[in-house]
């Protein structure tokens, strides 16, 4: 039982949680199934996967964030009953024992129906931005507010109708742990890539006003069925929340009444100031605008949990890996980069045009680094599930060192500069360094 795809079923931690099946497994925790035997209640348990267990500064901010995240009681937010550690030989499990909400996720309904219509999606958003008030009344900033973590129960809270489902935000509190293993909350980026605010990608920093923008960036999936950004990259996502405003979602649906696109619209403007300035003023904006635009209050449907709602399943959560940050400076770079560089060209566009060889050069050079900086130079969320390592290229071609990130699972990316010793064609390093941990799919930067 060792790493992140250790089973504890049949276990029972801390003399008291029985872990009955596995929901699911991320890139930072496994969530099991489990029985409270003293209080006799199903549960959940999220076990956290070792490297975060075995660092003692981590496992008491974790402690901390569980604590708080405890003393939060709303009907859209799912409980967290208890924590603790588990010692088993050597190995150290931290876990969070939390409400079992029986059911799937936003993600799920999006992945089954596509764009919703707005008053069902107007519906959610409200229990979404109920759940957010609350902690954000209490002083906690969620920071990762996606659809994977906006859970759709079955007949919970709101309904006795056991066909309709109650809308739950889970997870406040961990990411905020993460980071704290080992850096500074403002030298990190905190978050998964598709749903940060540009503050986050700038300075790792998250406030109300992050939120907001996170839940603007949900309202506008569902009413449209596609995220506001995406790209072939992180670096590409994370270009366009600081460099790009979200677009109208009329523009890619007409039906969506007036009044609601503006509020999206002021909700993810890339400057905080101008959002609603927590999650309480969000809310009564949107209830405005339902009003204004004659939107029923509708029923959330029940959504299945995963697999069939098998309790084995081996279901895949979104993973969110950190990779290494850099010092406060490097950060100051990175969003710099991020302000001013070029999005990344496809590959149709990126040919050479007839312009000096050296203004094509540096703007390669630079797209190139960003890369870089943006894959190993932050704590970015992303949705690959596992780290490979960054072979030794030294001396190869261009095409054998291409073969070899292929076979590591890294995307290759090539700058060219000049060595006195080193023969032309031949490469001279990578970034990350040959040997070190990267993430799968991530670019690497070959020079």
């Amino acid at each position: 039982m060792t790493g992140r795809d250790a089973t504890l079923v049949g276990a029972l931690l801390d003399h008291r949680y029985l872990v009955t099946g596995l929901l699911a497994r991320g890139g930072m925790s496994t969530v099991y199934r489990g029985m409270d035997t003293r209080l006799q209640r199903p549960v959940a348990i999220k076990v956290m996967h070792q490297q975060y267990a075995a660092d003692r500064s981590w496992a008491q901010r974790f402690q901390r964030e569980a604590l708080a995240t405890a003393r939060l009681q709303h009907p859209n937010v799912v409980g967290v009953y208890d924590q603790g550690v588990d010692y088993r030989g050597d190995q150290a499990h931290a876990f969070l024992v939390m409400e079992l909400v029986d059911g799937g996720t936003l993600r799920d309904l999006l992945d089954e129906r596509g764009a919703l219509p707005p008053a069902l999606a107007v519906s959610i958003t409200e229990q979404v931005l109920a759940g957010l008030a609350a902690a954000h009344r209490a002083g906690l900033v969620h920071r990762d507010v996606k659809p994977e973590n906006v859970l759709l129960g079955h007949g919970a809270g709101h309904t006795e109708d056991p066909g309709q489902g109650s809308v739950k935000v889970v997870d406040f509190g961990l990411v905020r742990a993460i980071a704290g293993a080992g850096t500074t909350s403002s030298s990190v980026i905190l978050g998964t890539v598709a749903y940060l605010s540009p503050e986050q990608v700038e300075t790792g920093e998250a406030s109300e006003r992050s939120d907001v923008y996170s839940t603007g960036l949900l309202l506008y999936e569902m009413l449209t069925g596609k995220p506001a950004f995406s790209g072939d990259t992180a670096l590409s996502v994370a270009y366009q929340h600081v460099n790009t405003d979200v677009p109208s979602p009329r523009a890619m649906n007409p039906e969506i009444p007036a009044v609601l696109d503006e509020l999206v619209v002021r909700a993810t403007r890339r400057d905080p100031r101008l959002r609603p300035k927590d999650a309480a003023e969000f809310l009564t904006e949107l209830r405005r605008a339902r009003a204004e635009a004659g939107l029923p209050v509708v029923p959330v449907p029940a959504v299945p949990p995963p697999n069939g709602g098998d309790p084995s399943a081996d279901a895949t959560v979104p993973a969110m890996n950190p990779v290494r940050v850099p010092s406060p400076k490097d950060t100051l770079l990175q969003s710099s980069v991020l302000r001013d560089a070029r999005p990344p060209a496809d590959t149709a566009s990126s040919r050479p045009r007839r312009i000096a060889p050296l203004r094509v050069a540096w703007w390669s050079a630079v797209a190139l680094l960003v890369a870089g900086l943006v894959a190993v130079g932050v704590w970015v969320f992303v949705q690959a599930g596992s780290t490979v390592q960054v072979p030794d290229l030294a001396g190869m071609t261009r095409d054998r060192a291409t073969q070899a990130l292929q076979t590591a699972e890294l995307q290759a990316k090539f700058v060219e500069q000049r060595h006195n010793t080193i023969a032309p064609g031949l490469v001279i390093e990578t970034r990350p360094a040959a040997g070190t941990e990267a993430q799968a799919a991530d670019p690497a930067t070959v020079r």
